[in-house]
């Protein structure tokens, strides 16, 4: 079972003639401490109950993976070590940069492989400021933090005044700027290390319209 996803639509508008893209997807719904910083809409509206993620194929190896991590941590790291040796050397045959999201549907702290990577860049988004705060420390990890209905506008300047920029689902189009912040289109690719510092990450909502109502209707999508 290979741990690291290479080709999908979000790497696609990710990767360039520079950089190269993997992420790995876990089931954030295993167990709380999947994503402890989740609200009760995050985990009703989470990615995974859209597009492909919703196939019975993609849950099964979603769980799989989970399960793996759980019951043999350790056999765990040493193949998602080797399969980001294998992106890295892959990378720099290219020339290209290795670009590495490890949360891409879930909210740990893999500190443990950032510090062991040190020459990779890898970039997370976590709705948990203590986290978000931690990472921030790293240089190989660009951090975003995500809001949902739960956070204060107290939360959100806090974040960006710490140097952390914060992601804003919104229920229409992507705004220029957010109660006077400066927005940056986050649909437009992941490549967060590439973002200015002090800006909102606007992301339009998506999934089911069923999903989408309930994360406008609940605040989580503005």
């Amino acid at each position: 079972m290979q741990l690291l996803t290479h080709q999908s639509a979000k790497l696609a508008k990710t990767q360039t003639d520079s950089v190269q893209s993997v992420i790995l997807y876990l089931d954030p719904l295993y167990s709380v401490d999947m994503c402890k910083g989740a609200s009760a809409t995050c985990r009703k509206t989470c990615l995974i109950h859209s597009g492909r993620m919703r196939m019975d194929n993609a849950k099964q190896v979603r769980k799989a993976r989970t399960e793996y991590l759980h019951q043999n941590p350790e056999l765990f790291d040493i193949q998602l070590k080797g399969e980001l040796l294998q992106a890295y050397a892959k990378a720099k045959r290219q020339g290209k940069i290795l670009d590495v999201r490890l949360n891409g549907t879930s909210d740990l702290d893999w500190s443990r492989i950032y510090d062991a990577f040190p020459y990779i860049q890898f970039h997370e988004y976590t709705k948990r400021v203590d986290l978000a705060l931690k990472l921030k420390q790293l240089k190989n990890v660009t951090v975003t933090f995500s809001r949902h209905e739960n956070h204060t506008d107290s939360d959100i300047m806090t974040t960006l005044n710490m140097g952390v920029n914060v992601a804003v689902v919104f229920a229409g189009d992507v705004p220029k700027t957010f109660k006077g912040i400066p927005v940056i289109d986050g649909d437009a690719h992941d490549r967060r290390f590439e973002d200015e510092k002090g800006h909102i990450v606007g992301l339009k909502v998506k999934g089911t319209n069923d999903i989408k109502s309930i994360a406008i209707k609940r605040g989580f999508a503005i």
